[in-house]
């Protein structure tokens, strides 16, 4: 596997393609993709949250958060698949929407931008798959740790059961594990 730095925009081509982006702002709660939608664009979060979940048993279970400069960048994307989750504004947000067309005229317009884009979707499948590594190899009590020490922003940003759905526990559990907690620092 190639090791070396992925290419950087001049000055030029940064400005041209802020130029040409499509950036529109959000309500905290306004649905961005529904389950069984078919995924035609997908966004990066300038400012904001926005939370991914599934609904199980009619329970969201939630699957990830997107804070600001991360890509919301759903794997089924142009696959004309029914999408298997939602995405939701879980604060007021303003985002860039990219649909495969737009994508497909920016990498034709900047070639070195195909291969950061490919690049950053590489290290963001390993940084996935060593996350779901990390959840599935821990108990909560080391998955909230990880969480404080990694995503420690979000406590203060979405509610606390979305969070604990996040881990994988009941709200009540995420309650006790956080006072456990305070109680050993202590």
């Amino acid at each position: 596997m190639n090791q070396s730095a992925p290419p950087t925009l001049t000055d030029e081509e940064t400005r041209e393609l802020s130029n040409i982006q499509k950036i529109k702002t959000f309500q905290k709660g306004d649905i961005l993709i529904r389950e069984n939608d078919i995924i035609k664009q997908y966004y990066f979060v300038i400012n904001g949250c926005v939370r991914s979940y599934s609904l199980i048993n009619n329970e969201e279970v939630t699957i990830d958060f997107f804070t600001e400069n991360q890509a919301v960048l759903p794997a089924i994307i142009g696959e004309n698949i029914p999408s298997p989750h939602f995405l939701v504004c879980a604060e007021d947000c303003t985002l860039s929407i990219v649909d495969n067309k737009m994508e497909q005229a920016v990498f034709e317009r900047f070639p070195r931008l195909k291969q950061l884009c490919q690049k950053n979707t590489e290290q963001m499948l390993i940084q996935n798959q060593n996350e779901q590594i990390r959840f599935k190899s821990s108990n909560p009590e080391q998955r909230y740790e990880y969480f404080l020490n990694q995503r420690a922003q979000l406590l203060n940003r979405v509610p606390h059961h979305q969070i604990a759905s996040y881990l994988g526990i009941k709200p009540e559990s995420l309650s006790r594990l956080r006072k456990r907690l305070e109680q050993q620092k202590t």
